[in-house]
C-alpha cells in the first residue's frame, strides 16, 4: 500500500469512528422521542395511509393528503411489515449519522489539507443548539424535514467536489421529500454554477529559518540565497 491509500485509510478509520462517537454523544445530549410535536398528525396520518378508514371525517386527515412528501408514504410502507417504534428509532440514528458525515466531509472538501477543520466542524454542530429561524439544529425525533437536511449537506458536499450530476439528483431527492428546503438547495447549486471559477489553492511548504550565527547576523549561505535588491 503506498503512502496515499494509507493516508485515505487513516482518514477514513478516523472519520468512521468521529461520526460514531459524535452519533452517539447526541442522542446522549439530546435524547430521542416518539409521538412528540409534529408526530401529534403525522404518525395518524401515517396510519390512515395504511387504513383509509381510519378518521374517515378528520378534515385534519383530509388536508394532510396534500401534504407534499413521499416520505410518509415510504414510512407508511416500511411500516406494514416493521415495527413502529423501532423503525423510527433506526431511521432516526441513521438520519442524524449520515448529517454528521455530511458535516465532516464537507470540511473535508473545504479544508482538504487540514483535517483538524472538518473535526472543529463536526464539534460546533455537535453542541450547536438553534438555527436560522431559531429551528432546532438537533432534531428528537424522526421526520421528513431532518431526513431532508442530512441529504442536503450531501448535496452540497458533492457541488463542492465538483459532481454536479450527483448532486443535482440529490436535490431531486431532497424535493421529493421538503420542497421548501429543495427551493433552497436549487437556489446555492444555480448561483454556484453561475460563479467564477478559481483555481484550487496549494498547500506551499514553508522553508526553515537558518539558525542565527554568534553575532546575531544570518550565516553568509542564507545572505547568499537571498534576491538581489533593486536599488532606489
Amino acid at each position: 500500500m503506498d503512502r496515499a491509500a494509507a493516508s485515505r485509510a487513516r482518514w477514513t478509520a478516523a472519520a468512521v469512528a468521529a461520526v460514531v462517537l459524535a452519533t452517539a454523544a447526541t442522542l446522549g445530549l439530546y435524547g430521542y422521542s416518539f409521538g412528540i410535536h409534529n408526530h401529534s398528525i403525522q404518525i395518524p396520518f401515517l396510519r390512515s395511509l395504511q387504513d383509509p378508514s381510519l378518521y374517515p371525517d378528520d378534515r385534519c386527515m383530509q388536508a394532510m393528503r396534500g401534504y407534499f412528501s413521499f416520505f410518509w408514504p415510504l414510512m407508511a410502507r416500511l411500516t406494514r411489515w416493521l415495527p413502529l417504534g423501532p423503525t423510527f428509532l433506526v431511521g432516526h440514528v441513521l438520519t442524524v449519522a449520515t448529517t454528521l458525515a455530511a458535516v465532516l466531509a464537507i470540511g473535508r472538501r473545504v479544508f482538504p489539507h487540514d483535517p483538524r477543520a472538518a473535526y472543529m466542524g463536526l464539534w460546533l454542530v455537535l453542541w450547536g443548539q438553534s438555527v436560522v429561524g431559531e429551528e432546532s439544529l438537533h432534531w428528537m425525533y424522526l421526520s421528513h424535514t431532518p431526513a431532508a437536511t442530512a441529504l442536503g449537506l450531501w448535496t452540497i458536499c458533492c457541488a463542492i467536489a465538483g459532481r454536479w450530476v450527483l448532486a443535482l439528483a440529490l436535490a431531486g431527492v431532497v424535493f421529493d421529500l421538503h420542497a421548501v428546503q429543495s427551493a433552497y438547495l436549487v437556489l446555492l447549486l444555480f448561483l454556484a454554477m453561475l460563479a467564477p471559477r478559481r483555481p484550487a489553492l496549494q498547500a506551499v511548504p514553508l522553508r526553515p529559518i537558518p539558525k542565527t550565527g554568534a553575532t546575531g547576523s544570518l550565516p553568509a549561505r542564507a545572505l547568499a540565497d537571498r534576491p538581489p535588491v533593486a536599488p532606489r
